[in-house]
């Protein structure tokens, strides 16, 4: 809906679609404790999920268990 200009909110044109993302940790900030480089992450984020790169607060993060298949982890969201 986002794509087609119909989702209701305040996102600017030009951005980057996608509320989730999943990925490998590629940086902290300075007082990041929880958080790993190297780390499997989902992140809610609220744009930008499709992006190569996500920038996201620690609190927008989960961590992907180790069990699980790459194919299972875009379609996990879980609320924190």
């Amino acid at each position: 809906m986002l794509r087609s200009g119909m989702y209701l909110g305040d996102h600017q044109l030009p951005t980057i679609p996608g509320f989730e993302a999943a990925g490998i940790v590629e940086a902290v900030g300075a007082n990041v404790t929880d958080w790993q480089v190297g780390q499997r992450v989902l992140a809610l984020v609220r744009e930008g999920g499709y992006a190569e790169y996500v920038v996201a607060h620690v609190s927008q993060l989960v961590p992907i268990p180790t069990a699980w298949h790459s194919a299972k982890r875009p379609c996990c969201s879980f609320k924190v």
